[in-house]
């Protein structure tokens, strides 16, 4: 599959942060294991709204290296499923309350 396409940007797109998402689930049960506490002697763990969050901004990894080796199609591709999944990241944890 050629890399310089929209479908694969869309792909990797939604590929990384369910890759990213592992990695932050293992890193939560790591700290439980470890018995890591907080400063108010609770066990330490992210929330989900914190991990599926740095599970997206796990996009920038590939957004860069496309940026890099001017994947301008890919680049699109990845940009549009890191924008709807922050929307939806957004709408779903009710960050716009504020507003």
């Amino acid at each position: 599959m050629e890399r310089d396409t929209f479908l694969f940007g869309l792909l990797v797109g939604l590929s990384v942060p369910i890759v990213g998402f592992a990695l932050w689930l293992g890193i939560n049960g790591i700290l439980s294991l470890a018995d890591v506490r907080d400063r108010f002697g609770e066990i330490f763990q992210f929330s989900l709204k914190t991990r599926v969050l740095l599970s997206v901004c796990f996009n920038l990894i590939p957004f860069q290296i496309a940026r890099a080796k001017y994947l301008d199609n890919m680049l699109r591709g990845c940009g549009v499923t890191t924008l709807v999944m922050l929307f939806a990241w957004a709408f779903y944890f009710n960050v716009f309350a504020f507003l």
